[in-house]
């Protein structure tokens, strides 16, 4: 118990109470109903394009952040979140880590309407990974630059490079659970 308690003393405050509150977010709506049911789901403020477009329920495009389809999807985007989170805030401090993952999930979630909407397809979807991959983003952007100004621009480090490649990796990785 002393380990997760220390742990969750090194992780920075910012990006430790988003985690807590998509698990709070995620164990509330389960004591609830079914998670992996798109209603239900929508019904609870995830993201559904005709409630946005239509009706003007803007506020899903940030309430659906908070929910997930499911244990499993929770859990993958919340240990990539933890570290990866950790990692941001640490560099960038509060403020900017969080501009970047309200500006990412929001963004994200407005991209996946404008694709809804020329597809003419209208998924109920809900989860972090917009928000995620703008954190995984930044993080790769930051060590492009950090690895830039210590090698030169065309000799970066052969672990930049790898480092960088897995980030890229994860990222399609996520696409497909996310």
């Amino acid at each position: 118990m002393d380990e997760i308690r220390d742990f969750l003393r090194s992780r920075s405050v910012a990006n430790l109470t988003v985690v807590i509150i998509n698990v709070a977010v995620f164990l509330i709506l389960s004591c609830f109903g079914d998670t992996e049911n798109a209603d239900f789901m929508a019904a609870h403020g995830a993201s559904y394009t005709p409630y946005i477009v239509q009706d003007g329920k803007y506020y899903l495009l940030i309430t659906s952040m908070f929910l997930h389809f499911g244990l499993s999807h929770l859990f993958n985007n919340m240990v990539v979140l933890i570290f990866m989170g950790d990692i941001l805030e640490k560099k960038l401090g509060k403020i900017r880590y969080l501009l970047i993952y309200f500006g990412g999930g929001i963004a994200g979630n407005c991209l996946s309407v404008y694709m809804d909407i020329k597809r003419a397809e209208f998924p109920v979807s809900a989860g972090a990974s917009g928000a995620i991959f703008a954190v995984m983003g930044a993080i790769l952007f930051r060590l492009r630059i950090v690895c830039a100004a210590q090698q030169g621009e065309g000799n970066m480090p052969i672990l930049c490079r790898i480092a960088i490649f897995a980030i890229i990796e994860h990222s399609k990785a996520k696409a497909v659970i996310a």
